[in-house]
Order: C-alpha cells, then structure tokens, then sequence
C-alpha cells in the first residue's frame, strides 16, 4: 500500500506539472510569497489586495510631484520642449544666426542686397551654427530634451485617479488635511501600475543634467518644479522599485498573468542634429527660391530684349501647354519647350534674316586672306539652317501621326493602372526630352561660333591693315545698311540669346 501510495502521488505531481493552469497557479503562488517577504507591505496574498501602505507610498509621490505637474498642464509639445532644450544652450551669437537664417529674414534681406552677398551672409551664418554643433553639444541638448520629457511624463502621471480609487473622498492637490486609504482589490490598479512603470521605469537614474532641466524650466515656466534634494530622493525610490521588483509582481499578480514582464525603455532622443538640418535646409531652400525667381526673371528679361515678349510659341507640338497632359499623370512633361520654342523663333527671324544678309556680304563678296579663317563661320552658318528643319521634324514626330505622338496616345491613358505603360512612357519622354536639350546645347555651340567670328570682323573692319578680308571698301558699298551696324546688333542680339538659352542648358 505505501508503494501504491508512492506512486500515485508520483503520478499525480507528473500531470500536475503538466497542467498549464495548475502551473500558472504554483508561478502566483511563488510570487505572492516573493512579494509577502518583500519589505514593501504593499500586497495581501489572503485577499488578493492593494493595501494602505502602496497608496501612502504613491500618495508621497503625488505630493512631492504636483508643483512640477502644475507646470506642464497646459505645456506636453514636444516642439516647445525641443526649443526649450536647444536655447538652453545657445549664446545670443547662435540665436541671431538661427534667426538670420529664416526664410522671412533672408527674403527681407534680399529687398536691399545683391543675390551673391544673401549667399554670402547665409553661408557665414550656417558656419557659426556648424561650429556650435559640435557632438559634446549635440549630445548635451539631447541628453536634456530626452530628460525633460521623461520628466514631464513622470510628474504628469496621473496619481489623483490612482489614489482616488483608495479613497473617494481625495481632493486633486490638497494636502493639508487628513487622508484614509482603504485597501482595494489588486485588479482595478493593472492598468495604472502598468502606466506607472512605463513613465517610471523610462527615467535615467543617473544626476547627469537634472540640474539643467530644473534651470531651464525655471526659465521658461518662471518657477522651479521642486527641490532637487527632493528629486534625489525620488530617484532613489524609483531605483530601488526596480531593484525589488515589487511592481512587476504586483502586475503579475493583479492581471494573474506570471510570465507579465516589464519592460524598461531608455533611449536617447535625438533632436539637436534635426533641429540643426532643419535650419540649414530652410536657409537652402530660400536661397535657391531666390535664385530661381532671380533666374526666371532673367530669362523673362533676356526673351524680351531679343523678341520682345517671353512668350514666344514656334512650334506646333512640343511646347509647355501640351507637356501638361503628361505632368498631370506624374510624368516630365516637355522640359524643353521653352528654350527650343526659342530657338526656332531665332532662327527664323534672325538667323534666315539677319545673318544670312550679313553672310551674303562677308562669305560671298568678301575676299578671305585664307579660306581657313571663312570656314567656321560658314560652317556653323549652314548647320543652324539645317538645324531649323530638324526641329520642325522633330515637333512633326510629336503629332498624333508621328513616331512619337503616337506611342503617346496609345499608352498615356494606361498609365494609371498598368506600370509598363508608365515605364514606356518614362523612357520616351527621356528620349524627346534629351533630343530636344541636344539641339539646343548644339545650335549654341554653333551661336557661339558665329558671335566670336562677328566679334573678330567687326575688329578686322576698323583696322587699317586687315587680316580677315581684305575688300570691306567694296563690302561696305553693296551693303544697305553700314555692315558694321549689322555686325554690332548681330552680336548684342546673339550673345544676348546665347545667355538665355545657358539658363536652360
């Protein structure tokens, strides 16, 4: 019988052990007993209560913390927490720079200085920023800020809501008369405990910059959260919480969850470096703003003085206006139109016009001292003829009928739905695109050519001995108009449109 006995009870410990709720109820078991040897009398295992002393406990809290409450009650922004920590730090020098670096302090700069002494003054700003960005700086002023919002989170802990479930009776930060906590049963407070640990367990134990945080609310609130002999020692109860693990089994025990496991989360927010990259890309972005306004409005300017209007349209298809079909899918558009519709407007009315005149005179009635020096001239001469054909081609191929325009219209209305189609029409918009830059960057290459050769007959022409050609007299007779006020305004309006078209390519 007692071997039976024996092996019964062997048998029984076995699936005992084996039972997940029989196992779950031995892990509370041990924790209760855990938490009764505790020095913290925080717990009733009989009862399955919360007692007096825990609320005493966080009542002292509750106190020590509510003058720091009151400071951030209407003040939980990051963004002003985040100023608060970086201006701790700074010197008037910073600040004027930070200040100067705003977008409405460059642009009110702008109205009375040149473009380049903006640039100037922006970049010497930032440099002072860079300079004070040092990483020691960089991780103090993040090191604070992550201090000051565990802190805030600490202190703004809700503990009238905790402690009123203790005693009903409890008026919000009033301590002058007497409190009675009663004991309360441990599954109403999971869910405060497991807030609490959270804001608690979050906060550096360390005296590393708690000083600093208590002098820039100071500062900026205008009066101090507490005394920091008083901080102290709440740390010091905070630490030795963890230490016991008293508050990990109380959740344990309250939410009858054993493996519960609180976890510690300390990390280091990084704002300085944002903070710093946020300033500078601002000062950027203004700059470039003002650099493309100065840019467009020199293109504007440039356009009028050699047509007499910005808005000049030559082709049929390759222009702004129908680009925007294809923008408005998300996809370039005719980047180039602008600066080609240009061009074929120069070629037809000066290059067909004006140079071919003032070619007629110095290519065929002038007599070169060598045909070395006539030929790029005319080489580039005959090339932006035939350039003037090539780009009426090129906006033909854009035509609903042509090689481009075709492709356009079959796949521009599946690329909403269908990526192949939006990459096809990636690809040939690239290709229009490029063939139109080509032309442009080409025909100025030539332009080039042409102006330097004016440029060096206009100073053959004034000398008494020239080595260019050697009949102006004659040349200067078949002319209607004086060949040298064909050449300067030749070469004004030529320099003057190889300006414009450098603005696009």
């Amino acid at each position: 019988m007692a071997g039976e006995n024996f092996f019964q009870k062997l048998f029984s410990s076995f699936f005992a052990n084996s039972d997940p709720a029989a196992e779950k109820k031995r892990q509370l078991k041990q924790i209760g007993k855990a938490v009764a040897k505790s020095k913290y009398k925080f717990y009733k295992t009989s009862s399955g209560e919360i007692l007096a002393p825990f609320a005493k406990y966080f009542y002292d809290i509750y106190k020590a913390t509510s003058q720091a409450q009151i400071l951030f009650l209407n003040t939980q922004n990051k963004e002003i927490f985040k100023n608060w920590a970086v201006n701790f730090y700074l010197e008037d020098k910073q600040r004027e720079s930070i200040e100067n670096l705003s977008e409405e302090k460059i642009t009110e700069f702008a109205k009375s200085q040149s473009f380049q002494e903006i640039k100037d003054r922006t970049k010497a700003e930032i440099e002072v920023l860079t300079a004070f960005f040092t990483p020691e700086v960089v991780t103090k002023i993040d090191t604070l800020y992550t201090r000051l919002t565990v802190f805030a989170a600490f202190v703004s802990y809700d503990y009238y809501f905790l402690l009123k479930k203790f005693d009903s009776s409890l008026r919000e930060r009033e301590f002058s008369g007497s409190v009675k906590f009663d004991n309360i049963n441990a599954e109403y407070l999971t869910d405060d405990l497991k807030e609490f640990v959270s804001v608690a367990y979050a906060i550096p134990l360390d005296n590393l910059l708690w000083n600093d945080v208590f002098e820039m609310l100071k500062q900026n609130r205008g009066v101090t959260p507490m005394a920091p002999n008083l901080w102290n020692k709440i740390l010091a109860r905070i630490k030795d919480l963890r230490v016991s693990g008293i508050l990990e089994m109380l959740i344990q025990l309250s939410s009858s969850d054993p493996n519960y496991k609180v976890i510690e989360s300390q990390k280091l927010e990084r704002i300085a470096e944002p903070y710093y990259e946020k300033i500078k890309d601002t000062a950027e972005k203004t700059i470039k703003k003002l650099e493309k306004q100065q840019k467009d409005g020199k293109k504007s300017q440039l356009a009028v003085q050699v047509f007499g209007s910005e808005n000049v349209i030559r082709l049929k298809h390759y222009t702004e206006n129908n680009g925007i079909a294809f923008t408005k899918k998300r996809l370039a558009g005719y980047k180039y139109a602008a600066p080609l519709n240009y061009l074929k407007a120069f070629l037809i009315d000066y290059i067909k016009k004006d140079l071919r005149d003032f070619c007629d005179l110095v290519l065929v009635r002038g007599k070169w001292t060598t045909t070395a020096l006539a030929s790029p001239l005319s080489d580039a001469y005959n090339a932006l003829l035939e350039t003037s054909d090539t780009i009426t081609a090129f906006d033909n191929r854009l035509s609903e009928d042509g090689e481009y325009g075709a492709k356009f219209k079959n796949y521009i209305i599946r690329v909403d739905r269908d990526i192949e189609a939006q990459k096809v029409m990636m690809s040939l918009l690239d290709d229009v695109n490029t063939d139109a830059k080509d032309l442009v960057a080409e025909s100025s290459k030539k332009l080039i050519v042409v102006g330097k050769t004016i440029k060096a007959l206009l100073e053959d022409h004034e000398k008494q001995r020239p080595e260019m050609l050697i009949n102006w007299k004659e040349i200067d007779r078949f002319a209607e108009t004086p060949i040298k006020d064909m050449g300067v305004d030749l070469y004004k309006k030529i320099y003057l449109f190889v300006s414009l078209m450098q603005m696009y390519v």
